[in-house]
């Protein structure tokens, strides 16, 4: 009925401004974001009467407290997020340095090689290509040592800008800009970028029906709500597609499987730490809340924030029964162009149940949703359109071909 649908996308329409939101912080580690997310994600599923916990696991994070713009030549100035972003290893600098730009005669110019190595790096940027930065990395170990007593490294970036996280720093700074915002006449540099290592506890979001039917198959229904949080005070990435679209649409159907009551004990997980390297999943699948040999499979949802083109079913190939479900209920109702599949990657939360023997897979949506991993992943660039109808194939999958 067209009125579940609309229901369905205002609701949708309303988690994916709250998880995006500035207050969120890009539910990171820099400020509080992930605690602030997982508190509200607790508030949701408590609504549709589960049994809500919160399992903490430790985790280790390369964050940016401070970064200023970012100065070229006293009058060109760059902003963070936008036109740069700190690499996940950069350590801190402060300062207004003289910028040293390295081309591929490094590689076989001997006089530019001495030169180079002779030369007192600690006041110095150094600048090059993305391309010539996977060479000098198979190169020679005494050049990559030499570009460590560097004041900092900026390497040009052609294609978009892509942030991530890492557990330790570098002894000097990493950044990773556009290309294209790099004047080619550049002689100095000011910026002040801090880093902190910070060791903190994080948490998986575990919703559970009151009551396990032992005689119902269980399925776990997940999605990350981590994301990359933010670059000082003022850039956060609000992680749209990635994964405010996932959390949206299993809090959706936590509610709309309180009404709509299938004969399976569906167990909601919202997970921590994805972002950072799977690591609440790794965690949940160590430290499980309900037995892992009593899960019949795992629903995993990110990037859902599409539909346009379809869907992939990662691991699929692992799983035809599960694949084929989709497959078949997209057959009777033509809901998507096309469902794929893929091999398993451990690139989502799925991931960690297959290396413990469950049967999982990875769904994402495929469409055109702007950006990943920086500020383009905005929730203005969603296919609202889509969703309504990508909901209602995923719950009548379920309803219809996953529970036999």
């Amino acid at each position: 009925p067209l009125c579940l649908f609309t229901q369905n996308l205002s609701f949708y329409k309303t988690q994916i401004d709250t998880l995006c939101s500035e207050t969120m912080y890009g539910r990171g580690y820099l400020y509080d974001g992930h605690d602030l997310a997982a508190n509200y994600i607790e508030q949701e599923f408590s609504k549709q009467q589960l049994e809500v916990v919160q399992q903490e696991f430790p985790i280790v994070v390369n964050v940016f407290p401070e970064v200023s713009t970012l100065l070229i030549n006293d009058s060109i100035e760059l902003v963070v997020g936008q036109d740069f972003i700190p690499s996940p290893i950069s350590g801190s600098i402060d300062g207004t340095f003289r910028v040293i730009q390295i081309d591929s005669s490094l590689l076989y110019n001997s006089t530019v090689q001495h030169l180079f190595l002779t030369k007192e790096l600690a006041d110095y940027i150094i600048v090059y290509e993305e391309e010539l930065a996977k060479k000098i990395n198979e190169f020679d170990s005494q050049f990559q040592y030499k570009m460590n007593t560097a004041a900092a490294i900026i390497t040009l970036k052609k294609g978009a800008l892509m942030g991530s996280f890492y557990h330790s720093a570098a002894s000097n700074a990493r950044i990773d800009l556009l290309a294209s915002s790099f004047p080619k006449d550049t002689k100095k540099v000011k910026i002040t970028l801090k880093n902190e290592i910070k060791s903190l506890m994080s948490q998986n979001v575990i919703a559970t029906p009151k009551k396990i039917n032992k005689k119902f198959p269980t399925i776990l229904i997940t999605a990350h709500y981590d994301h990359l949080g933010g670059y000082g005070t003022s850039c956060f990435v609000p992680g749209a597609n990635d994964n405010a679209s996932g959390v949206a649409m299993i809090l959706n159907m936590a509610q709309y499987f309180k009404t709509n009551l299938i004969k399976a004990n569906l167990i909601f997980i919202a997970f921590g730490g994805e972002e950072a390297g799977l690591l609440g999943s790794s965690y949940f699948v160590s430290h499980p809340t309900y037995p892992l040999k009593k899960v019949d499979l795992v629903l995993n949802f990110d990037l859902m924030g599409a539909g346009s083109k379809g869907i992939m079913v990662e691991n699929g190939i692992a799983m035809p029964k599960v694949y084929d479900a989709f497959v078949e209920q997209n057959q009777s109702n033509n809901y998507v162009p096309i469902v794929k599949k893929r091999a398993n990657s451990a690139n989502s939360d799925h991931y960690p149940f297959t290396q413990k023997d469950v049967k999982a897979v990875f769904i994402y949506s495929l469409g055109e949703v702007g950006g990943y991993h920086n500020i383009l992943d905005i929730k203005e660039d969603l296919e609202y359109e889509s969703y309504p109808v990508l909901f209602e194939f995923m719950v009548k999958t379920i309803e219809d071909r996953l529970i036999k």
